[in-house]
């Protein structure tokens, strides 16, 4: 009885059986919000409210991503579960079918896709982090992971399960995959295996968290410090605080082929759950200084805060600010170098004197004198960014400009490469757009058609629960005796008058409306004919062909079939063609009768002959000339112009190739206003081996004395073959059009070590050597001949 009154909520029948059921129910739909029912109902301290990647209920989210209001299109399939928690779960979608692909669709551009899902009942969901993401990406900067798409907002489909919570609203991003995993999870693996990881790798991530930084303060990755607050203040004098910056929520992405990266992957900072756009305090405390202190004192892992959030400087010297998002970059570079998970903020801070003698601050960082085979510049920048005093820590843009540094004396031509690409390029649209649309279709914080079926039902049950509460049963008189307790017996005792395997049905008198265990005599017999005052008892319809009796009269009756020898029916043609009207006939426009001329004066030359009549049949000429102009304008678009006819090319055509002709053997920054820009003369089908015969022929351009020279691509630094045509890298005659140099790096002699071009610089230096011993006075010289970057070191070698 219970499983059958709960089975139709809001739409069962109120009745004297089940009123009282009915009213006992209890609904919360009157503190129902935009999200779904309030979370004081859920069990957050139970293990089953909190699932992990491993469990069962993780595939199903997985599983059930095509019953998503907005799913995925044809082609794409779940991968795996990539990370769970208490509040948000990750997977990965790939694109599984091959072939060619449509140009500028998503699927030519990526095929994994990461899915974020969360609760929307804590903190609005995910509509902070995605308008934070979506902020990200539209700067062009590639240190974020890219989103793809705006909030999605959903219904959950299982119990008690928070990020996927049913009848509560769910909220989904689409954000771009890494495969390369986390940078946690990297220093882990070489903190088992007892390796340590290359400086020339932890140079490279330093730099990109620079540059990581400097977008969150500024907006942009070039080393100009003001350039966004005079004409376009970046988000309206805000800086972005990250406060949840640590190794593992840095991901690497795979090596690229070419270009800053191609010899160390590039990492990005993601996460940004927590992260908030807070007012800049460059130029003063901000009015609200002291309620945001408050607000985020307890926010991010503990063992990362900043030491202005643990209360240890005086409340005047406290900000979150960009300098807060420095001190936890230089807690992920500390963890990289000492291999450890976390910094050891509980111990005593102290002075270093890896920061320099001219910056004799307190730091967290003092355990980096150990790591002995680190360089000393790299743990001493790393120092600097642990100050305890956010004031002397170096803000994003002298980091990025002191990364650089660094990063020159490992990879040269990674530090030129970040330098030129250094502009970047804003993006107007997201890339599933194409799917979604550019307008998500409920704006916060309306509720969605899904999350509003639900509350329709459930304020449709809430008003069933009502009319039970006020139902009551008919009352007893004349032939109603009123509802009637049930037996002693059971709910379905054995029927009065017959056996309890049931009865059989009589053969005389037996009217429709007799009890089933009716007898033939005695009070236990069947009763007569029922009288017009009796009231017929209420029977539930039979069967489920019609649902109501009247389906049964309105039922289409089957056609009769014609007999064999009928002859076939004719149709009446003079009955349907009756109506019938013809077209309407055609105006055509006649000569109007013209006055009659005067006569003409006599001439003496015979007269001429009369013109032959013409046919009827054609049309006047004006006529002809209006429809040849009208298919004329028809047939042509004048919107659209001929294309402008290419001047065909021959072999022995020539034009001028710009290249530009650096100093020394690979590319540097400090040499970029050496390099030689100049024009040389080629022949359209010449190759790199042809262009470096013209080069030496000319000897103003120093080509000739030189011992090496290759070619690369306009701002790369990838040697070129010199069978490579110069039309594939795509120089030709073209009128009026300017194209980028070609890059041409020569070595005048063999290269030494400290010379800088490949040309040797050296003086004569002069050494006083003066014996250790006590009272002795006596002093030898020595000269040498020294280069101008030779370190100390490498004199005492000489």
């Amino acid at each position: 009885m219970a499983l059958w009154l709960h089975s139709n909520w809001g739409s069962t029948l109120v009745r004297t059986r089940n009123y009282q059921g009915i009213a006992r129910r209890e609904l919360s739909v009157n503190k129902w919000n935009e999200v779904g029912n309030p979370h004081e109902n859920l069990i957050l301290t139970s293990r089953e409210s909190h699932i992990d990647e491993r469990d069962p209920r993780a595939g199903v989210w997985l599983d059930n991503s095509d019953k998503w209001n907005k799913p995925f299109p044809a082609g794409w399939e779940a991968v795996q579960v990539l990370g769970s928690g208490g509040f948000g779960i990750a997977g990965h979608w790939t694109y599984v079918h091959n072939g060619p692909h449509r140009p500028g669709s998503v699927e030519s551009q990526v095929n994994d896709i990461v899915v974020k899902q969360a609760s929307s009942l804590y903190a609005n969901g995910l509509i902070g982090e995605a308008t934070l993401m979506e902020i990200l990406t539209r700067t062009g900067s590639r240190h974020f992971p890219q989103i793809y798409g705006r909030v999605h907002r959903d219904v959950g489909r299982q119990e008690r399960v928070v990020i996927d919570q049913k009848r509560r609203e769910v909220h989904r991003i689409f954000m771009e995959y890494f495969s390369g995993g986390c940078v946690g999870t990297h220093i882990r693996e070489l903190s088992y295996s007892g390796d340590h990881m290359p400086e020339l790798a932890m140079w490279s991530f330093f730099h990109c968290f620079a540059k990581a930084m400097v977008v969150l303060a500024q907006g942009h990755e070039e080393e100009e410090p003001m350039r966004f607050l005079q004409k376009d203040p970046w988000i309206s004098e805000h800086e972005i605080v990250h406060f949840d910056m640590k190794p593992d929520n840095a991901l690497i992405a795979e090596r690229e082929e070419n270009g800053e990266h191609s010899k160390v992957a590039r990492v990005v900072v993601s996460d940004f759950g927590i992260s908030k756009s807070l007012p800049s305090e460059r130029r003063g405390p901000h009015p609200d200084h002291d309620r945001i202190l408050n607000r985020f004192e307890n926010t991010g892992t503990v063992n990362f805060r900043a030491p202005e959030q643990q209360r240890k400087l005086p409340r005047n010297r406290r900000r979150y600010a960009a300098c807060t998002n420095v001190y936890q970059v230089g807690c992920m570079m500390y963890c990289m170098i000492m291999h450890v998970e976390s910094v050891p903020w509980k111990e005593p801070h102290r002075i270093t004197p890896l920061t320099g003698l001219n910056k004799p601050f307190e730091t967290v960082g003092g355990r980096l004198e150990l790591a002995t085979d680190v360089s000393f510049y790299l743990r001493g920048l790393i120092a600097e960014c642990l100050f305890v005093d956010p004031a002397h820590r170096p803000p994003p843009v002298d980091l990025l400009r002191l990364t650089r540094d660094g990063l020159r004396h490992v990879i040269p031509w990674a530090a030129m490469a970040s330098k030129l690409n250094g502009r970047l390029r804003p993006v107007n649209s997201l890339l599933l757009d194409q799917w979604f649309g550019t307008v998500p279709g409920v704006l916060w914080p309306a509720r969605i058609p899904e999350m509003q079926k639900i509350v329709d039902l459930r304020r449709k049950q809430q008003r069933q629960v009502e009319k039970a509460k006020k139902y009551k049963p008919n009352p007893p008189g004349g032939g109603n005796h009123g509802p009637k307790p049930p037996p002693p017996g059971g709910p379905r005792p054995p029927p009065p008058g017959g056996p309890d395997g049931g009865h059989k049905p009589h053969a005389n008198n037996n009217q429709p409306g007799a009890h089933p265990g009716a007898g033939h005599k005695g009070p236990g017999g069947a009763r007569g004919h029922r009288g017009r005052s009796e009231p017929l008892p209420r029977k539930s319809w039979p069967g489920k062909k019609f649902e109501r009796p009247i389906d049964g009269i309105k039922q289409p009756r089957p056609k009769q079939s014609l007999p064999p020898q009928a002859p076939a029916k004719e149709p009446d043609w003079n009955r349907v063609a009756k109506d019938l009207k013809g077209l309407p006939r055609g105006h055509i426009p006649r000569p109007k009768p013209q006055p009659p001329r005067p006569a003409k004066r006599p001439s003496p030359e015979p007269a001429p002959a009369p013109e032959p009549k013409r046919a009827r049949r054609g049309l006047f000429a004006p006529l002809r000339q209006m429809n040849m102009v009208s298919h004329w304008l028809h047939a042509m678009d004048l919107n659209r112009a001929d294309p402008q006819q290419a001047v065909p090319l021959f072999v022995g055509q020539k034009f001028l190739l710009p290249v530009r002709i650096w100093p020394g053997p690979s590319p540097s920054p400090a040499e970029e206003a050496l390099a030689e820009l100049r024009n040389f003369l080629v022949p359209n089908g010449a190759n790199l081996g042809d262009l470096l015969k013209i080069m030496k022929n000319d000897p103003t351009s120093g080509i000739a004395s030189a011992v090496r020279c290759n070619f690369a691509k306009p701002g790369r630094a990838t040697e070129l073959s010199l069978s490579t045509r110069v039309a594939e890298l795509g120089y030709g005659p073209a009128a009026r059009v300017r194209t980028a140099h070609l890059e041409c790096y020569r070595t005048t002699n063999v290269p030494v070590e400290y010379g800088p071009g490949g040309v040797a610089r050296t003086f004569q230096l002069v050494l006083f050597i003066t014996p250790g011993g006590l009272g002795t006075n006596t002093t030898t010289s020595l000269t040498l001949q020294a280069g101008l970057q030779m370190t100390v070191s490498g004199l005492k070698k000489v």
